[in-house]
């Protein structure tokens, strides 16, 4: 679809993408012109190794600094894979979140290869917000809420679980995640769903509160990765330390609910290993999990858990609803620290 004179840019991190570059490099079936954009410099090595004097550029950003009020990142490009790195300079976002790096690079390398100035290109970036419910902020006495409601992939669950825990760094706040599912996977949407479960568990949120069928998954995944963090750590056979199959007993037969989960003897077995076997950190860092059949239920829930210090994130398909979500219980934070405010 790109025009032999146009340019594909494509993420060099990216296993898969290299590995399509890799395989169509070879077999010399790149229409247009290709380009990377990476992080680091492990990519870089590789790209040497395997295409450097074909004239393939690299935008790569190091110096990687991230904190709760935005990044910072100095930009270097590589005319050809192979050449050395030209600093280009620096550049800030006002945004928090790794995955903003990424997003900039692709800019940056676009405005490279069309031969607008660097400073130009990099004024604009310290000029971007969010819009709408796309990781947006908001701070309201002591809560802060990630609205990131408008829509959700695998990539982006785990940006945004990267995003909570940046905001929480020096900080004794505790991370929260209401999360729907992923829509429009197919035959891959419980492995999918899985695989972010297991990456949430390394985030350690304090509570998980859920919507929809796809998120059993999700909590599998997380309950997975939790029972062998447990097992590694004490160095015991699988079935010393037991966690329920199914992750809402609840709603095994397909009943549903808005419950909270009682922990089935499976659960205790894997306490009772943790604090014997000194896991006792894995034990405690394990999250409440919760299933709610509406976002309504689930708001409500989230209203009377909140604490000063918390970090909420919001996200799930579109059609989930996540929103209203959002906007229900900023609208009580704000309400609440209103009413505070007036009776002191």
């Amino acid at each position: 679809y790109v025009r032999p004179s146009g340019w594909s840019l494509l993420n060099g991190d990216d296993v898969q993408l290299y590995r399509l570059a890799e395989a169509r490099i070879s077999a010399k079936k790149f229409s247009s012109r290709l380009g990377f954009i990476a992080l680091g410099e492990s990519f870089i090595e590789k790209a040497t190794a395997h295409w450097a004097g074909m004239g393939i550029p690299v935008m790569r950003a190091t110096d990687l600094q991230t904190s709760a009020m935005g990044t910072q990142f100095t930009v270097c490009y590589h005319q050809d894979c192979g050449a050395p790195a030209e600093r280009l300079g620096q550049i800030t976002l006002r945004v928090p979140g790794r995955h903003h790096v990424r997003n900039a690079l692709f800019g940056l390398m676009c405005a490279q290869l069309m031969d607008v100035p660097f400073s130009s290109a990099a004024a604009g970036l310290a000029d971007y917000r969010p819009t709408g419910s796309r990781q947006r902020i908001v701070s309201v006495d002591e809560v802060t809420v990630i609205d990131d409601s408008y829509n959700a992939s695998e990539e982006s669950m785990l940006a945004a679980f990267e995003l909570a825990t940046t905001l929480l760094q020096g900080t004794n706040g505790r991370f929260l995640a209401a999360l729907g599912g992923i829509n429009e996977l197919g035959p891959y949407s419980s492995s999918i769903h899985e695989r972010i479960g297991r990456a949430l568990w390394s985030y350690r949120p304090t509570a998980i509160f859920l919507i929809g069928e796809a998120t059993e998954a999700l909590a599998i995944g997380y309950r997975t990765a939790q029972r062998e963090t447990v097992e590694n750590s004490l160095n015991l056979p699988q079935e010393s330390c037991l966690l329920p199959a199914h992750p809402f007993p609840e709603t095994a037969e397909g009943g549903g609910g808005n419950r909270r989960a009682e922990p089935s003897a499976g659960v205790e077995a894997g306490d009772q290993c943790a604090e014997l076997g000194g896991g006792g950190d894995a034990r405690n860092q394990s999250a409440e999990i919760r299933h709610f059949k509406d976002t309504v239920a689930l708001s409500e829930a989230i209203k009377t858990y909140l604490q000063p210090g918390d970090v909420l994130l919001v996200k799930g398909s579109h059609s989930f609803g996540m929103a209203l979500i959002s906007e229900d219980v900023i609208s009580f934070l704000n309400t609440a620290y209103e009413t505070k405010w007036v009776e002191s």
